[in-house]
């Protein structure tokens, strides 16, 4: 086949052929991300010595986020249908050295020393840094090349604009270790996030707090308990995730709001979050002085943070759709009307699965060690499922087909060829089942097999290929057409539900073929019927092989 042919072809994919180069990087970004974990401490705390090579390193991170964000600005402004600007034998080419560099990548970063002890120093080979960000700009450069119109700056407006200021902003924040531009606002929000927590523990609690340092970092003591307040205590992650999602939101309905009021409950969702943290970190405090120490550090340490932000940042989406932040022209009217009723069912369908992870952060809250708990959380699923059975039972109209179960199988073996069994943690269980009476053992195993192999399929696919799916196309269509709708959908579903899983790799990949499922099929009850019978499936071996990690 021709490459003329083969571009063709790809034409007639959602997103045309851009649609899927887009998910191609996609796939290798999160591969890169996967096998570079814990490969580039030594650089962090390596010293001047090896400086240069921490800063090349964030400078890949910068241009990676910038380029992304004028990609996505592209995408929004409609500009990323033009004619690419290199011919086709030219982006095969440029295609085959993509490929090399990717290759170079997957060779190098597996050689890079894991994890930090200060003897490896001795045996650093810095060439081997430096060939890898070499190899990363090398592809960040190529696969612009490849996917950008070439048209892809001209007549940016200020929303694109500020899609590009968010991409170099998050990069800035998240290569803040190491960056002195930035040094002494992280020293500003980390005392800040000290005083604040022990103001609101004057309130709050009734010990008499030691506060000392350990290698330049907070310690808070008193009564036997301590706690360690490092960097990332101080909510880095936390106001970067609520500021990106909130200048996501601004940009998408920026001819529909007030921008300066938008802007405005930005900043206020930002301040909230960081305010709430200082709040985590007192109440932490508290829990582990005068209640229990184990669900302090195991249960409420885990999950309150997160919990946090989803409510501030979900209540701030909300109140975005208030008049107060809503433009009266009748062209955002007009903009807003046709798609209002699909968003808002496609809303719907989120929000069972959001009720459902927030029981789950609750009862976490109050758990220590092995989550005994967790029948709860299942009969809580189990109840939405009942609340929403109406909904659950349009998405398999048309009855299910043989393509679900064929997709479940297929991301089973996926799933097992790219995540290995964790032996801690199915030492961890094993221990637990069988210290515990036999039948609290059949109750708990009962109880996770219906949460494992029913709950969980029937709301994730819910609210990822039901609601986000849709919600992203009801946005997007009118934008970008339906094609690049689609694509988009697609990969952010993916994204997200791979996000939501530890092992972001094999959720990114599992997620993209439930998602193709119902591209080809229109029924999300395909795509839950695959997940069943994946999780099925992993639940059977976890039991069989004892493999816990599994499920």
């Amino acid at each position: 086949m021709t490459a003329q042919a083969m571009l063709v072809r790809l034409e007639r994919l959602p997103g045309g052929w851009r649609g899927a180069l887009a998910l191609v990087l996609v796939v290798q970004l999160i591969l890169l991300r996967e096998i570079s974990e814990g490969r580039f401490l030594l650089l962090l705390r390596g010293g001047e010595t090896v400086a240069p090579l921490w800063y090349l390193h964030t400078a890949s991170k910068i241009t990676l986020l910038a380029g992304g964000a004028v990609i996505v600005a592209a995408l929004v402004e409609r500009r990323l249908i033009g004619p690419p600007p290199l011919s086709s034998r030219a982006r095969v080419a440029l295609a085959g050295l993509h490929g090399a560099a990717f290759l170079v990548l997957l060779g190098l970063i597996p050689s890079l020393p894991l994890g930090w002890r200060g003897s490896m120093m001795a045996d650093l080979a810095h060439w081997r840094y430096a060939a890898v960000s070499g190899a990363f700009l090398l592809w960040q450069g190529t696969a612009l090349l490849l996917i950008a119109p070439r048209r892809l700056l001209a007549g940016m407006s200020t929303r694109a604009a500020l899609f590009v200021g968010c991409g170099i902003v998050t990069a800035l924040l998240l290569s803040s270790e190491r960056n002195l531009a930035i040094d002494a606002l992280r020293a500003l929000v980390e005392d800040v996030t000290l005083s604040l927590a022990l103001a609101f523990y004057a309130v709050i609690g009734d010990a008499q707090p030691v506060l000392s340092y350990r290698d330049g970092t907070p310690l808070l003591s008193a009564e036997g308990f301590a706690i360690l307040i490092s960097p990332v205590c101080a909510g880095y992650q936390g106001m970067l995730a609520a500021g990106t999602v909130m200048a996501g939101l601004i940009a998408l309905d920026w001819s529909g709001l007030q921008r300066g009021r938008a802007a405005a409950l930005a900043v206020t969702t930002v301040g909230l979050v960081f305010t709430l943290n200082a709040f985590r970190i007192a109440l932490l405090f508290h829990i582990g002085v005068r209640h229990s120490p184990e669900m302090a550090v195991e249960g409420f340490h885990s999950y309150f943070g997160t919990l946090s932000l989803l409510a501030v940042v979900a209540l701030a989406m909300l109140a975005l759709q208030h008049p107060l932040f809503r433009r009266g022209t009748a062209s955002a009217g007009r903009l807003r009307t046709q798609p209002a009723g699909q968003e808002g069912e496609a809303a719907l369908l989120i929000l069972p699965l959001a009720i459902y992870l927030g029981v789950g952060m609750v009862v976490g809250l109050f758990s220590t060690g092995f989550n005994w708990a967790y029948p709860l959380t299942a009969l809580a699923g189990l109840g939405l499922i009942a609340l929403w059975r109406h909904a659950i039972a349009s998405e398999f109209a048309g009855g299910p087909g043989l393509s679900g179960f064929v997709m479940g199988f297929a991301v089973f073996a996926l799933w097992l060829a790219l995540v290995p069994p964790d032996p801690a943690a199915d030492a961890e269980t094993t221990a637990a089942l069988t210290a515990a009476p036999s039948s609290l053992v059949f109750l708990w195993m009962l109880l996770r097999l219906v949460g494992f192999s029913l709950v969980v399929p029937v709301l994730e696919e819910l609210a990822f290929r039901g609601g986000l799916h849709r919600l992203v196309m009801a946005r997007l269509t009118p934008q970008v057409g339906s094609h690049w709708a689609a694509a988009t959908a697609l990969s952010v579903s993916a994204l997200a539900f791979g996000a939501l899983h530890s092992q972001m790799l094999a959720g990114t990949l599992a997620g993209l073929g439930f998602g193709l499922l119902v591209l080809r099929t229109g029924r999300t009850g395909d795509a839950i019927i695959a997940h069943a019978v994946t999780n099925f499936l992993l639940a059977i071996s976890a039991i069989v092989t004892q493999h816990w990690s599994l499920w």
